[in-house]
This record gives C-alpha cells, structure tokens and sequence, in this order.
C-alpha cells in the first residue's frame, strides 16, 4: 500500500517486435532476452527490461500492462480502474487485470496474461530478480513476474435496453463504445511507440467503477474526480456523473453508488486523507474538518483534518511527502523533516494537540483507534455502528 499519486521517476521503455529492414524479426532477438532473463513479456510482441519492472511501483505496474495492451491490439476501449488509471486518478488497490470492453459476448472473458520469464526455472527467475535489483534492495518474490490478464466486458447499457438488442447493431455492425482518446503524453514517463490511449469518458468509467469497489475504493475515486486531484488535474461534476447513472443494471449497485457520492468530499487531496476519513467513520470518532486552515502569527498553516471542539490537528503521513518534497525543492531530506517539525511546533504553540498516523494505521485499525483516543479524539459511537 502507498500513496498513488506518484509515478516512477524513472523512463521505462517498452520494446515491440517488429520486421526490421534486413528481411529478419527483432521479436527472435527479444524472445532470446526473455530466455537470457534480460527482458520480460507483458504481452504477445510486447516486452520491457527486468530492471525496469522491478523498479517499477506496482501500480505503475498495471498502467504499464494498460499501455502494452495498446501497444499489440491498437484501437482498445479500456474501461472501469484500466481507463481511470489512464485519466490520472489515483486507486487505492492496485487492479488485478487490465480491463477493455469487447462488443460480443462470446469475446466476454478473460484472458490469460502470456508467461513473462517463458521457460525459465523458479530458481533461474529468482537469480534474475537479484541481478536486477539495487544495492541494499530487497528482491521481489518470483510473483512479481506473473503478468495481469485481460478482462474483456462488454458495453455498459442504458436503461431499458437489453442486451440482446445491444448485440443487434445497426446494419450488422459492432455496438457504439462511447469513448475518447488520450494523448500518449498522460504517461510522460513510458516510452511505448503509442500515439494515443482510448479509452470511456471519465464520468462513465467511474460510475460503472466505484460500486463494484469496496466503499473506501469507491470513495477515494470519488474524492479525486470531484476534487481535481487527479494526475492530469482533470475533474467532473456531479451532473456528469448523474448522466451515466442509468447504466447500472442493478439495484444493490445504484444504492452502493449513491452510498459513495453521499460520503464523497473533494477537499480531500490524497487517496490517504481519504480512507482515513472513511476509517474514521467506521471506527466511530467524531468526522473532522478537513483542509483546516491554522494562523500563528503571521504565518498560515494548513493541516488535513481538525477536531475543532477538541483542540486536535491531524495529518496523514504517507511516507513519501518528505522525499517528494526534498526533489522538488532542491533541499536535503533532513532540511525538509526539520522545516516540518518546525511547522509542527507552531501548531502545538496554539495550544492544539497534533495526531499523524500512516498506512501501517489504515491497515489495521485498531492501531489507528488506539491512537486516536490517547490523543482524545472525540469517538461518540462504537466502532461499526
């Protein structure tokens, strides 16, 4: 678990196989990497550098399966998390396959992942994680090299039509996708040989997303879009979500999406502040304000959330805001830590008691719960009512 707002700062290149100009197959070459466990296939023609997918955070991982799928089949609709991925909003888990839409149902499956390391042994797969991992790195499990399988849905449908009259298209042709293309450039840091990504309109791909999620995923998604806090700052309001809402088939779905939206709060600017409050919620303290504005002096600070009847600032810590900081600031790591005990220190000055909890704290909540109430955030109910 990490935050999902930072992407690789490294250029991962993935190479296709391809006719070269002497008559030969650059493929042969690459199937020779993948056997020497220099390379990796993502998918069929598709291949990346072991280093770089090793290095590679896992949810880069799947954009990176997204755009090598574009890179062998061209003109793909992806949908649900592979289209948000590609729009730049931050998921919570990390999906467990690339997900397109098809316009027949027998082509409504999914679809193995090609092996990644071809024939090569357990152990020749483990020797080849260790080379290609750092200094001082811990070597990923062999598990890392299986590849994301593809999972081809057909259209979302309006209300009222069914979908053996979707099947039967206009003049025997294929159903309408509703769809857009995004500029290759929405993922700088992957040099793939693509010139666009199409995929649904991001409304529609987070109405047919959020309630087939757990409740803390959809409400992530939904803070994001709602908010602008998304890669490429793009956001969608209500009304755009509301035009696509028809298209859930079923009740439990309509209710668990208007569960989402009802929760939903974009002034929360990270997929962390997010399930904390949902966290929170869950476990019975008092919901805080968020994005609580403190001035000591004349300085002004901001802090993720506020207890404001209880004198309590908190913050969630994801554990990558100080070295994101440190790069783009130009300042040593421990500059920008003691800048923020600093901050911190002024707070306290206040008078306010000041809480930080991370992801080891969303993960098991009862270290989050036992954190709270030491520091007496205002907990009204029992935990799950």
């Amino acid at each position: 678990m990490g935050t999902r707002t930072t992407s690789t700062s490294r250029t991962v290149r993935l190479l296709r196989a391809r006719r070269l100009d002497d008559g030969l197959h650059s493929g042969t070459a690459l199937s020779d990497a993948v056997r020497a466990g220099r390379m990796l296939r993502l998918r069929r023609g598709v291949y990346v550098e072991v280093s770089d997918w090793v290095r590679t955070p896992p949810w880069d991982r799947h954009l990176i399966t997204v755009i090598a799928t574009t890179a062998q089949e061209g003109d793909v609709v992806f949908c649900r998390e592979s289209a948000l991925a590609l729009h730049g909003v931050p998921l919570l888990e990390v999906p467990d396959a690339v997900r397109r839409r098809c316009t027949s149902r027998g082509a409504a499956r999914r679809v193995p992942a090609p092996s990644m390391t071809g024939s090569r042994s357990r152990g020749q797969v483990r020797g080849m994680l260790a080379a290609a991992t750092g200094p001082g790195e811990p070597v990923p499990t062999e598990t890392i090299c299986v590849g994301l399988p593809t999972h081809r849905l057909e259209p979302t449908l309006p209300a009222g039509m069914s979908r053996s009259a979707a099947r039967r298209a206009p003049d025997g042709g294929e159903p309408a996708l509703p769809r857009e293309e995004l500029d290759a450039s929405v993922v700088p840091w992957c040099a793939a040989d693509v010139a666009a990504y199409v995929v649904e309109p991001l409304a529609l791909a987070v109405v047919d997303t959020v309630p087939r999620l757990s409740f803390a995923e959809g409400v992530v998604i939904l803070d994001a879009v709602l908010g602008g806090h998304t890669r490429s700052g793009a956001r969608v309001e209500v009304a755009e979500l509301a035009a696509w809402t028809d298209r859930l088939p079923s009740r439990r779905l309509r209710e668990r999406w208007d569960r989402a939206l009802a929760a939903a709060d974009p002034r929360a600017e990270s997929p962390g502040e997010s399930w904390s409050r949902v966290r929170l919620d869950e476990l019975g303290f008092e919901l805080p304000e968020l994005q609580s504005r403190i001035d000591v002096e004349d300085r002004t600070y901001w802090v993720d959330v506020e207890w404001l009847g209880a004198g309590i600032a908190g913050e969630f810590d994801g554990g990558m805001k100080y070295t994101r900081a440190a790069r783009l600031s130009g300042q040593d790591p421990s500059q920008v830590v003691y800048a923020e005990k600093i901050r911190e220190d002024a707070i306290r000055s206040t008078g306010r008691d000041m809480v930080r909890w991370g992801w080891a704290e969303l993960r098991h909540p009862e270290r989050l719960a036992r954190l709270l109430v030491v520091h007496g955030v205002p907990r009204p109910r029992a935990a799950g009512r």
